[in-house]
């Protein structure tokens, strides 16, 4: 929600500057036109024109006081003066509003004159009260039209008449009719200050009253050139958002955008830089509400909250953290967005800002609504509505009323529900947001379906798809058209359902086609995921029920389409060499800003702990140089004419996966985890099989025991880990185990939880009462296992070309972590030195012939010197023996802590840097903790270091999923690497029996020590 600044009508005279330079001038002006100053009168017009109209207006009253008491001379002198301005300022401006209104009131007798006073002092007293007594002030205004139009005055009934119609404003008709007719007056009087107003009273009153934004726009766009050329900034500032307003309700975002930043810069020169900062808030919120475009939106914001650093306006803070928190919210940031709207309630609590402390509360309930705490959403979308009503913002009750029928919805609550989503069609202006119009009647029909039947319901979907129809706008449709196929699978016709759901899927394909940051990719893709975990439960159990095989090959067909889009996207860059034509200064840009981020990591790190107003200041630097970061990689993709000519991939087919990818000892197993069922898809070079599986929360529930036991291993029994473990093979093992025949490699693509589970850790058996770790029935005891981001995923990096590498092996171990301070920021505490990483790869070292090999330990472990390998040679292999370092909230910068040299090589290798790095290697070990975690992004997976090194050109990573011990890692690593040169063993195999070698040591057979690497991408 953006908070856009605009008033119902402006003041009939409107002055720049402060109050005493505008009297200053006044002053000035009558003195230099009573003692006749040709050229100083001249002067003080061209300089102010705006000021010309109140001096003018107050000699004309001081010659009719004069006139009236017979002082002729007094009356002569400011005749005289009044003559000099209204001719001087028609010859400057070719305005002759002042010559008119002083030609006819110099002409009137004593006792028009004397009309005319009472008319003008009615006028002034019903000025006073227009805030307060509308009606008496319409009563008053009228009196004061009456005596001007006895006796002639044009010029006063041009101005009392726009009055009239201004208190009207909630009799629509009235005030439509008033304004028109002070239109023709002010017109008639050539008052060009006054047309303005009126051309801006009008415009609003199409844009909200009649929804006629075309009409809107045009008579904006008049009174825009007028308060251009009469330099009225201040008001032409205010009125702007308006007719920005009117190019967002017809879809034409860049015209609204333009709007807003003229405004902005209008602000800016009046000496108004909060508004000027709120204007460019509501531009970019259309990058993020209508182009998706959210990364580039956050770093705007961040540079806006910067820029107010220096400002004392607490209602535009207020106003950008609220556009913080939209913009996290998109992007997964639940956490950030609470943040930043709690922030805002409290300003908005401590300021008196209520519909900025209204909007607030209204999006933390909408916070909590998308991560499912449906029941803490709903106490602060009620605060919103009932404050809503009390302000009497009707169009914002309503959206409040959708978002609590939702909530309604997500409790099982649907009379509720339906109650509240109908009252919200009928409260506001249906046509002042169709979106949101369809988006209610979306709602109401998801509502109806539960509680009415589809007949009900599909009314009120049909009803809100001729609107989205209308608007042609992809993500609006395409939950409407899922919202059918629902219908249609409930009256069971499943072919049209499933023909809903295929036209609502190229919806989603359209949608995503229009972004271009991965990041906003992978956000837009999170959001739809639930539609597709939706169509797959309804699939899996046509499937189940039928028999059908066109079922469970179009629910393989949805699943692919829901995993890792983003990243299949960013392989087939990589395989087409995309970065070869970046433009050289972007590049260097990128590095500027990678090296900022690294120097600030330092400083960061050299900042006492106490100072908490440094710190912040360094993290909101941090913040802005990201944004900065996503930025550049959105222009070099938008410059590059080789991303234009790429053709993205689509997701393989069950065909495809069946005949390229698996071999006869291979068994593909992919998931897709939901609320209300999970899918296992069992895939054979020959065979095929669908099952339906335990929830995501029965899931979730197994998963956190078993990695609360091996995480703490310590504590931990074999029982303790034995029954949750047994439970999640039953679940996700054993109903496919008909289909595995003699194979022997397990392909696991993992969904959802399922990323944080080794499955070479599940027990195939109940345990007996004298079990030990060494002696389970582990699934590694019978199957290699590997793991991939998804079958498209696996397919692409079986498209690399193979690279000859000019040397085998490069290795990094114990690095000196004394000079890398900046890790212990990210870390939250300092690195401990790792001394048997150092013997792990020395010993390693010795199955390679010394020419091959390049090993780098202790201060010879640095940044510079291994990107200078990687630059200048292509390995085999390439081992990282080292800290591990996850950056949840922005995987592109998890890091590799390496030793530092300076501030340009900090020691921390990051995964924004690693995909600009060409890393041939056939297989890549990650030797840290938590290696192969990251962010996790419903629908796309885990992000992090394992995408970086695949981009670049690794096929293979061996990571790891949790902090793992330093002595037991080296014995793995030691034995794998034997498999793999000595035994000549593939990389799957190789981890197997490494792992096995483990297991079977007395101090070393717990899972703790064996489970944790895994192995991603080829197995072979």
């Amino acid at each position: 929600m953006r908070f856009l600044l605009f008033t119902c009508s402006f003041l009939l005279i409107s002055a720049l500057g402060n109050p005493v330079a505008g009297q200053s001038q006044g002053s000035s002006l009558e003195e230099a036109a009573t003692s006749n100053n040709v050229d100083q009168v001249r002067e003080l017009i061209a300089a102010h024109r705006l000021g010309v109209k109140p001096v003018f207006s107050d000699l004309m009253q001081k010659w009719v006081e004069q006139k009236l008491d017979s002082s002729s001379e007094s009356a002569s002198t400011f005749a005289k003066a009044l003559d000099l301005i209204s001719s001087e300022f028609k010859s400057q401006y070719n305005e002759s509003s002042l010559q008119n209104a002083w030609s006819f009131r110099s002409g009137l007798s004593k006792a028009e004159l004397e009309t005319a006073q009472t008319a003008d002092t009615i006028y002034l007293r019903a000025e006073d009260i227009r805030s307060s007594s509308p009606d008496s002030a319409f009563a008053l205004f009228s009196q004061s039209d009456s005596l001007y139009q006895s006796i002639g005055d044009v010029s006063g009934r041009a101005e009392v008449m726009g009055r009239m119609g201004l208190v009207n404003w909630s009799n629509p008709p009235a005030f439509l009719s008033y304004n028109i007719e002070a239109l023709e007056l002010r017109r008639s009087v050539d008052d060009q200050q006054l047309i303005a107003n009126t051309l801006s009273d009008l415009g609003l009153y199409y844009r909200v009253r009649a929804n006629d934004q075309q009409s809107a726009i045009r008579v904006f766009d008049e009174a825009e050139a007028i308060r251009w050329a009469i330099r009225d900034s201040l008001i032409l500032a205010k009125m702007l958002p308006n007719l920005g307003l009117s190019y967002e309700a017809l879809g034409d975002y860049v015209a609204a955008s333009k709007t807003y930043v003229r405004a902005s810069k209008l602000y800016s020169e009046v000496g108004d830089p909060g508004k000027s900062v709120t204007q460019r808030s509501n531009a970019a919120g259309l990058l993020t509400d209508y182009a998706g475009r959210h990364s580039e939106a956050y770093g705007i914001y961040l540079a806006l909250q910067k820029e107010l650093d220096s400002i004392d306006d607490t209602r535009a803070e207020a106003v950008v953290l609220n556009s913080l928190g939209v913009v996290n919210r998109r992007l997964g940031r639940y956490e950030e967005a609470i943040l930043n709207y709690r922030e805002v309630v409290r300003l908005s609590e401590e300021n008196g800002y209520d519909e900025l402390l209204t909007g607030a509360l209204n999006n933390i309930g909408v916070v909590y609504l998308w991560v499912g705490r449906t029941d803490r959403a709903v106490s602060f979308l009620e605060q919103a509505l009932d404050k809503y009503k009390a302000q009497e913002a009707w169009d914002e009750a309503s959206l409040s009323m959708l978002n609590l029928g939702q909530s309604y919805w997500d409790l099982g609550e649907y009379d509720k529900s339906e109650s509240i989503l109908l009252e919200s069609l009928t409260t506001g202006d249906p046509n002042s947001d169709l979106v949101q119009t369809a988006n209610k009647w979306t709602a109401l029909g998801n509502t109806q379906l539960k509680s009415k039947g589809p007949d009900v319901a599909r009314v009120s979907y049909e009803t809100a798809k001729a609107i989205a129809d209308d608007l042609e706008i992809p993500n609006l449709t395409m939950g409407i058209l899922f919202g059918l196929g629902d219908a249609e699978e409930r009256s069971n016709n499943p072919d049209a359902a499933l023909d809903y759901y295929n036209r609502g899927l190229k919806h989603i394909e359209d949608s995503r086609g229009l972004l271009t940051a991965e990041e906003d990719k992978a956000g837009f893709l999170a959001q739809s995921r639930y539609l597709f975990e939706d169509v797959i439960h309804f699939l899996t159990k046509q499937t189940v029920t039928s028999g059908d095989a066109k079922w469970a090959e179009t629910a393989f067909e949805f699943a692919e389409r829901s995993k890792a889009r983003s990243f299949l996207d960013q392989l087939a860059e990589s395989l087409a060499g995309v970065t070869e034509g970046v433009d050289p200064e972007l590049l260097e840009e990128q590095q500027i800003l990678t090296e900022n981020i690294a120097y600030i990591r330092g400083e960061l790190a050299q900042t006492d702990r106490s100072d908490r107003a440094r710190l912040n200041e360094f993290k909101e630097l941090m913040r802005e140089q990201e944004a900065e970061f996503d930025r550049v990689e959105r222009e070099m993709r938008e410059r590059n004419p080789k991303y234009a000519e790429l053709k993205y991939p689509d997701p393989v087919s069950l065909e495809d996966v069946q005949s390229t990818l698996l071999t006869d000892e291979d068994v593909l197993l992919q998931y897709a985890v939901g609320d209300s069922s999970s899918t296992l898809w069992a895939i054979t070079k020959t065979s095929f099989s669908t099952y339906q599986l335990p929830t995501r929360s029965e899931l979730q529930a197994q998963i956190d025991l078993v990695r609360f036991a091996v995480e703490n291993h310590e504590q931990s029994t074999p029982a303790s880990f034995g029954a949750p473990a047994r439970k999640l093979y039953d679940a996700l093992i054993a109903p496919a185990l008909g289909a595995f025949g003699h194979a022997s490699n397990l392909i696991l693509i993992p969904d959802d939880v399922l990323h944080y589970l080794p499955f070479e850790l599940l027990l195939s058996k109940d345990l007996d009462e004298d079990a030990s770790w060494s002696t389970m029935p582990y699934l590694i005891n019978n199957y290699s296992v590997s793991y991939g981001q998804s079958a498209s995923v696996l397919m692409q990096l079986e498209k690399k070309p193979k690279t000859e590498p000019t040397k085998t092996f490069l290795a990094i171990g114990d690095p000196a972590f004394s000079s890398t301070d900046a890790a212990s920021v990210v870390r939250g505490s300092s690195l401990a030195p790792l001394p048997f990483s150092g013997n792990e790869v020395t010993e390693i070292a010795t199955f390679f012939d010394d020419p091959s090999e390049d090993v780098y330990l202790q201060g010879a472990a640095t940044e510079s010197q291994i990107k200078a390998s990687l630059t200048e040679n292509t390995y085999k292999y390439v081992h990282f023996a080292t800290h591990g370092l996850v950056n949840d909230d922005r995987p592109d910068f998890s890091s590799l802590a390496l030793a530092a040299e300076d501030e340009d090589n900090d020691g921390m290798l990051q995964a924004a840097e690693i995909f600009n790095l060409s890393i041939q290697s056939d297989l890549v070990v990650l030797s840290a903790c938590e290696t192969g975690l990251g962010q996790l992004i419903r629908g796309e997976g885990m992000v992090g270091l394992t995408r970086a090194f695949m981009y670049a050109g690794t096929p293979s990573l061996v990571v790891s999923l949790w902090s793992v011990s330093d002595e037991s890692t080296s014995a793995l690593m030691q034995s794998f690497y034997g498999n793999l040169i000595v035994q000549q063993e593939d990389k799957q195999t190789a981890l197997r029996n490494a792992k096995l070698e483990l297991i079977s040591g007395d101090r070393t057979s717990h899972p703790f020590f064996w489970a944790p690497f895994v192995l991603v991408g080829q197995g072979k």
